[in-house]
């Protein structure tokens, strides 16, 4: 029993000497040390770290000012003890925020000097007609429609979700893609109805039949939203429209005689939609008039086509049986080559 007594007063003077500023103190520190590991986790950042970084370092100086160094010293040092172990704390903490803040400022930085860069760059492909049946970045192809190409150039930093409309002064059949990005895809903006055949088969029995599209196969609609899930710095989604023009209806509820109307280039392509860069959404917008001297380039007779989306620039060639000759038209650069029996069109598109 007296040893047991001899503990319980040891306890209970090692109890005594923490006291309510030494834990506040201690509190402190421990405070310090959680907002630094939030601030490295990314948890927590701005002004809100630096202040609960502040609050940390007035609750230390209750540890600083109030321990035996300085209380248990003489008169006439305790002043001076005290103003060193607040000059220690301050000097402490102060080089935390500044480590702490300047990280963040570095980031910042970093942001600002790498800012995000979409651009969006149409053009009009050859106007005479592919062979039907062709596949065109997975669009199946048919005569009456018109290559419009739309690049999507991202700049120098990864972006993701880009999201946008797609829509021209004629009706999009389809849009596909000429590169090889994964994740992207291309659909009719706006919800389209369901279809069903009903009627009876050969044995008289009543029979249902859907009626849903293959891919690649004709989607008529005005607007189309593209979507791409990730795009890598430094990179370009080739997407190629397929624009095919319609007759607008005689009445309501009374379609025309025709519903293709005569095949023509569109003349404007429009787009809006945002992308995400660090949480942050940034948007997106196009509005062009395509040239019309790319829009006149039919009169030549195409057998080959070739495309750079860097320079923006087509080139077509034909047979030729006359001499050979230089010259401009307009924005087209013609080199005939007697010789060869070939003619080289090079028109810029952009």
């Amino acid at each position: 029993m007296g040893q047991e007594r001899t503990l319980v007063l040891v306890e209970g003077d090692a109890m005594e000497k923490v006291s309510f500023s030494d834990g506040i103190g201690i509190a402190g520190i421990i405070l310090a040390v959680i907002l630094l590991v939030l601030d490295k986790a990314g948890k927590l950042k701005g002004g809100l770290l630096i202040a609960l970084l502040c609050l940390a370092g007035a609750m230390t100086l209750f540890l600083a000012v109030g321990n035996s160094f300085v209380l248990d010293a003489p008169t006439k040092w305790r002043v001076w003890r005290g103003l060193l172990m607040c000059s220690l704390v301050a000097f402490t903490y102060s080089g935390l925020a500044i480590w702490i803040s300047g990280g963040t400022l570095q980031e910042a930085s970093d942001l600002t000097a790498i800012k995000p860069s979409v651009i969006l760059k149409p053009f009009v492909g050859p106007l005479d007609p592919y062979p039907d049946n062709t596949n065109v970045g997975g669009v199946i192809w048919h005569s009456f429609y018109v290559d419009v190409r739309l690049d999507v150039v991202n700049g120098h930093t990864d972006i993701g979700d880009v999201d946008f409309l797609v829509r021209l002064d004629t009706s999009i059949a389809g849009i596909g893609q000429i590169s090889q990005f994964p994740g992207v895809t291309a659909f009719p903006a706006n919800d389209t109805p369901s279809f069903w055949l009903q009627g009876t088969n050969e044995a008289g029995a009543p029979e249902s039949l859907p009626i849903v599209p293959k891919p690649g196969t004709m989607q008529t609609a005005p607007i189309y939203r593209v979507h791409c899930e990730k795009m890598l710095a430094n990179t370009t989604i080739h997407l190629v429209v397929a624009s095919v023009a319609l007759n607008p209806p005689l009445a309501p509820g009374h379609l025309p005689d025709s519903l293709f109307a005569p095949r023509r280039a569109p003349k404007r392509i429009q787009a809006k939609g945002t992308y995400v860069v660090g949480g942050e959404k940034y948007p997106l917008e196009l509005l062009y008039e395509f040239p019309a001297s790319c829009l006149n380039c039919r009169n030549q007779a195409i057998s080959r086509f070739d495309y750079w989306s860097l320079s923006a620039m087509g080139i077509w060639t034909k047979p030729l049986a006359r001499r050979t000759l230089s010259r401009v038209r307009g924005r087209q650069f013609v080199w005939d080559d007697a010789r060869a029996r070939l003619q080289v069109i090079i028109c810029v598109c952009a």
